[in-house]
């Protein structure tokens, strides 16, 4: 059943309720939309009815998608009474291929909007054409199963509204206005802007392909021939200069200088930076040739810190291919500032913004691959470092001369300079009393000097092996030296004695007397010098003998001195050195063992059964023994590091006295380096 017709007589749609009495039944005078045959009006004059009132074909006619015209009509005619229809949003897409083989989109639109009908002409069984207030046209397809799709309406515009629900065809006036006020299914199948929309379109996918770097920018032009990859470089490269000359600035990444070289004993290195600078740019152009290279980009680069200025920099950009060796070469050649921007890492799109921030403010992608003010800096570093490891190198040098002229020396003729100028420093003491002179005096200035001999010839002593000379417990007054000297000399040298017997009294009755520690070894000095004296103080020495004999036989640890200085005096005064190996303490305490009474020996205790025997015991050593060996550790050996290993046994081959004297001995199997 319809509810919708078409009046015979204006061609109108008509609704059944719209029909009086007299056009009930076969009088209606109306018309299928859909196969054009009479209708019959069943109940159209009617109040109350079992059947709502309907059109209804003759018997026979064939009515199959008649209803569906109908309810196309229906709607047409709802649209033309409310005077308005809600036109649906118009959008159309295009796309470009860019150069990386990619598709770049573009939209563009119209919006919805709501206009007004001035009229509506249905034309056919299918379309039906509007007549807007602006003077547009569109046809509009009621499109329902049946309906035809085909064909191009001449007014340019077509509005596809889906009707495929019979149902439609029954609905009442008010019912079709609400089911168009909800616009459902409309669509544009064909909108009077399409061209432009779609230029727009087109257009906005060419600007994001050339955001992307995909195409050509305006003002390039590429060579239809050339590869693609060339192409994208070309277009890199065309892209980097002009954000370049836009921004007018750039920042350029820290660089590191670090050189060394090398003495014969370490490493000399120097490191210097030079930080990010900010540079102003102008007179940017694209691969102009300066003699034997063409970079992407030249520029004029001012420091805005104005700590550099670059008249002519270069700027490589590198997207595919690294900078080869021979081009870096050239480079350098050329001795122009150059500046890597390597892009080849991005791996993907990359928009004009990111590369505008990557090429101006970052300098992450960015380094320098020849700077001039570095390349000074690294030259003046290098001359540094050499000078330092050469200087090292001639220290070096000039102390092995100097070792090889200390061991020329021989060791008597250093130990008797060693006395001469120590015999001077005791004389300069003796004449300045007790009260030492001021330092700006003479005198003082006499003394300092004296002393400062001594050190030096101490020195050599040292490096000969026989340190200990230069400390002041050695060179104190009327210490051991001092007085050994007095005696040799025979003349108070810090005394004020005349003679060296004088000495010898004062040293022996002095103090602890005949019971000092160093008794034996000045009477045994005494006879080495052959101490000019009298017949009665030859009588006193002979009775000061046979009292240091009786002490050491009958008193257990007597005369135990301190044998530090030994190896030291023995050199200097090489008549007491055997003197000296029989004044120490243990020599006196084996000789006072010789002299008692051995004890009975104590036969063997059985051994322990069948278990481990113990780790045997430390052998023990007598109080003189011990005390013996503290004071034979000398000084010098428990403040400085000694030779070892093959400088110890280099020094024994040129020193075999001192070595002696020392008790040291050469290692067996080895040979001197």
């Amino acid at each position: 059943m319809i509810a919708w017709a078409t009046d015979a007589d204006t061609h109108l749609a008509t609704y059944i309720l719209e029909l009086g009495p007299e056009r009930s039944g076969a009088k209606s005078r109306c018309l299928c939309p859909g196969c054009g045959g009479p209708l019959v009006a069943v109940n159209n004059a009617k109040s109350q009815y079992k059947v709502r009132p309907h059109f209804r074909h003759h018997q026979g006619a064939n009515s199959q998608n008649c209803a569906i015209v109908a309810a196309r009509m229906a709607i047409l005619r709802t649209m033309t009474e409310l005077g308005w229809i809600d036109l649906p949003a118009r959008a159309r897409s295009a796309s470009i291929k860019g150069l990386d083989g990619r598709d770049y989109e573009g939209i563009a639109s119209r919006p919805p909007e709501r206009v007004r009908v001035i009229r509506a002409e249905f034309s056919d069984c299918a379309p039906a054409v509007l007549h807007l207030e602006d003077g547009r046209q569109i046809t509009v397809l009621l499109r329902g199963e049946a309906a035809p799709t085909d064909g191009s309406p001449s007014t340019g515009a077509v509005v596809v509204i889906e009707v495929d629900d019979p149902a439609v065809a029954l609905m009442d006036p008010q019912q079709l206005r609400e089911r168009l006020s909800l616009n459902a299914g409309a669509c544009w199948h064909q909108h009077w802007d399409d061209a432009a929309i779609l230029d727009e379109a087109t257009s906005q996918a060419r600007e994001t392909a050339i955001d992307h770097l995909a195409l050509a920018p305006d003002g390039l032009d590429l060579p239809s021939d050339m590869p693609a990859e060339l192409k994208s470089e070309t277009v890199l490269h065309y892209v980097v200069k002009h954000i370049l000359k836009e921004a007018g600035e750039l920042r350029t990444p820290a660089d590191v200088v670090y050189v060394e070289a090398f003495s014969e004993k370490q490493r000399h290195s120097r490191t210097r930076r030079l930080p990010e600078q900010h540079l102003a740019l102008s007179e940017v152009e694209l691969e102009k040739r300066l003699s034997l290279t063409r970079p992407d980009l030249v520029c004029k680069a001012i420091d805005t810190a104005g700590d550099h200025s670059y008249p002519c920099l270069c700027i490589e950009v590198t997207v595919s291919n690294t900078i080869s060796e021979e081009r870096l070469n050239r480079i350098y050649e050329v001795g122009l500032p150059a500046l890597e921007i390597d892009l080849s890492a991005l791996q993907g799109r990359i928009t004009r913004e990111k590369l505008k921030y990557l090429v101006v403010s970052s300098t992450y992608v960015k380094k320098w691959l020849y700077n001039p003010v570095v390349a000074q800096q690294c030259r003046d570093l290098e001359k540094e470092v050499q000078a330092l490891a050469a200087a090292e190198d001639e220290a070096i040098e000039e102390a092995r001369a100097e070792r090889r002229r200390v061991n020329a020396i021989p060791l008597q003729e250093a130990a008797d300079q060693y006395l001469e100028k120590a015999y001077r420093y005791f004389l300069l003491l003796q004449d300045a009393g007790d009260s030492l002179p001021a330092a700006g005096s003479s005198t003082g200035l006499a003394l300092a000097e004296a002393r400062q001999d001594v050190s030096e010839q101490a020195k050599l002593l040292a490096s000969k092996g026989y340190p200990g000379a230069d400390e002041e417990d050695f060179l104190r007054p009327r210490g051991m030296l001092e007085a050994l000297l007095s005696l040799k000399f025979d003349r108070g040298l810090t005394r004020k004695l005349n003679t060296g017997f004088q000495v010898l009294n004062a040293l022996i009755t002095g103090g602890k007397g005949i019971a000092n520690e160093h008794t034996p070894l000045f009477l045994a000095a005494a006879k080495a010098f052959d101490l000019p004296m009298t017949e009665a103080q030859k009588d006193t020495v002979q009775q000061w003998r046979g009292e240091v004999i009786t002490r050491i036989k009958t008193i257990k640890g007597s005369y135990v001195r301190t044998s530090a200085y030994d190896p030291l005096l023995g050199a200097l005064f090489p008549e007491l050195r055997e003197a000296l190996t029989r004044t120490t303490g243990l020599h006196f305490a084996r000789f006072y063992q010789k002299h008692q009474q051995k004890p009975q020996p104590q036969p063997p205790p059985p051994p322990p059964p069948k278990e481990p025997q113990p780790r045997a015991a430390a052998p023990t050593f007598s109080a003189a023994a011990i005390a013996e060996f503290r004071h034979s550790i000398p000084q010098w050996m428990r403040n400085r590091s000694f030779l070892a290993g093959a400088e110890l046994q280099s020094w024994i081959e040129q020193n075999p006295d001192s070595a002696k004297a020392l008790g040291i001995t050469p290692i067996q199997g080895k040979k001197p380096s």
